[in-house]
């Protein structure tokens, strides 16, 4: 009896709770509303979900097409970085036709990049490659530094699927000797990415040396507190290559510190490589345990 009365003063606590944040973000501007959303993009993908949708909210109320199709490209990027390509691929078709229809470089811009961010995770490379290059032209109309950098970097990618790894490393590489150029840490989070897609390139080419070195320089240039998905990320790769290494312990202690942040990140692909990642390891420790419960029993036969 209790116990159900605890249940439901907790339900109504999280109702109220839900309605009281709801409420409040009802209060703020688009402005402010996507000042958090930015915030939050990096650290909770839960709550940059709740902010893209009252962004959404509040841009539908009025005529502003440029709000509109920038509350549904906020939508689009948040469903694809949980997951919903459908839903992702929904928001960034409809923010694009806007976008045409105003003329909005900026915008124009975000949404070929995000089409073919949602075409390279589908696996069609073509239409990814497509959604690119467009962005790319835009990019180089308006010469935004970071912009350029970040398509080279998505091309890339393109580059490492198709096991063009030659061209996907002169891609990053080349990145990081422009980066590194500008001497400012505001471009910390696309080295730390550039390291980590040189990692990944290098593990699948089997230089556990190289990708050791680059995923350390990448976890160099970020923290769990500021880009935590990008941190996560190079943690696993790090993961991975301690399992390389036969340092089993590592790797397994490395993941299970990771174990919270994944749940929190709510990532299929993420909490794939963990389970897999948990398996091996636990695996690989098993087998050395009976290889040396073995050995001298056989030394023992042998005498």
């Amino acid at each position: 009896m209790k116990l159900s009365f605890f249940i439901a003063g907790f339900l109504l606590f999280s109702f109220n709770y839900t309605l009281a944040q709801t409420d409040s973000l009802a209060t703020k501007s688009f402005k402010e509303l996507e000042d958090l959303y930015i915030e939050s993009i990096y650290t909770s993908h839960k709550k940059a979900k709740v902010y893209a949708d009252a962004l959404y909210t509040i841009a539908q109320k009025g005529t502003d097409r440029k709000r509109i199709s920038k509350a549904l490209y906020r939508k689009g990027y948040i469903n694809f970085k949980l997951g919903n390509t459908k839903e992702a691929q929904e928001y960034t078709e409809a923010s694009l036709k806007i976008a045409i229809a105003i003329n909005d470089l900026e915008l124009l811009l975000q949404n070929y990049t995000q089409k073919g961010n949602i075409f390279l995770v589908i696996g069609d490379y073509l239409k990814a490659i497509e959604g690119y290059l467009k962005a790319k032209e835009i990019a180089k109309q308006t010469a935004n530094f970071r912009d350029l950098i970040t398509l080279s970097y998505n091309i890339g990618l393109i580059k490492k699927q198709i096991e063009d790894f030659s061209g996907a490393l002169h891609d990053f590489k080349n990145n990081l000797t422009e980066i590194e150029a500008l001497k400012s840490s505001s471009y910390d989070r696309l080295e730390a990415l550039n390291c980590l897609a040189l990692a990944d390139t290098y593990l699948r080419l089997e230089n556990t040396d190289l990708a050791d070195l680059y995923t350390t320089r990448g976890l160099q240039k970020t923290s769990r507190e500021k880009y935590v998905e990008l941190h996560t990320d190079l943690s696993l790769s790090k993961v991975i290559i301690l399992f390389q290494q036969k340092k089993y312990q590592q790797s397994l202690d490395l993941m299970l510190s990771l174990k919270k942040v994944m749940h929190d990140i709510n990532s299929k692909q993420k909490l794939s490589a963990s389970y897999l990642y948990l398996g091996k390891n636990h695996l690989a420790l098993q087998n050395l345990s009976l290889i040396h419960i073995s050995e001298p029993t056989r030394l023992g036969m042998i005498s």
